[in-house]
């Protein structure tokens, strides 16, 4: 992504995206479920078990980073190409 489009996207993730959608009750009931569900798991895990689990995320989370970042490109390059 070059920087134009990483100013653009790190812009809408921290500032407008974020802002928008906490505030819809869908969204905010959904990571209080996420939450409580992550909790129980967590409780039920032993040491090791909660170790391999944050290692698994850490790489979902690079993963779900690269994703975001590719379906915003793409989106732009939509946009791009409908104004023409």
């Amino acid at each position: 992504m070059d920087d134009y489009l990483r100013c653009l996207y790190m812009n809408l993730m921290e500032n407008g995206f974020t802002k928008k959608y906490e505030t819809l009750r869908k969204y905010r009931q959904g990571i209080a479920y996420r939450d409580i569900a992550f909790n129980n798991l967590i409780r039920s895990l032993t040491p090791e078990q909660q170790d391999l689990l944050e290692q698994y995320e850490t790489q979902q989370g690079v993963l779900d980073c690269l994703e975001n970042e590719i379906l915003f490109e793409e989106a732009v390059a939509l946009g791009k190409w409908m104004a023409h």
